[in-house]
């Protein structure tokens, strides 16, 4: 399975743990992710890491450790971390 394949599987995992109102707030109107607008009780910030973050790092083949990624699938290795 392609990469983009994977971006959309990953992206409509994510949309679907939020409520209607979350999905038009964040998508349509660029508000940001709260607890509200979660079906399920959780941190805005601890879902997004568990549901968008860790996924793609999984596609690019990226391992986080501590405030750095490393890409072991390609060349690059240690390179800072800008936000998580």
């Amino acid at each position: 399975m392609s990469a983009v394949n994977l971006w959309v599987i990953i992206y409509s995992d994510f949309r679907k743990g939020l409520t209607q109102d979350g999905i038009a707030s964040v998508f349509e109107e660029g508000k940001t992710l709260a607890s509200h607008h979660l079906k399920d009780s959780a941190k805005p910030e601890e879902y997004t890491k568990l549901n968008l973050i860790e996924p793609l790092f999984k596609i690019l083949k990226a391992e986080v450790t501590g405030r750095e990624i490393i890409f072991t699938g390609m060349k690059m290795t240690n390179v800072p971390l800008i936000m998580l």
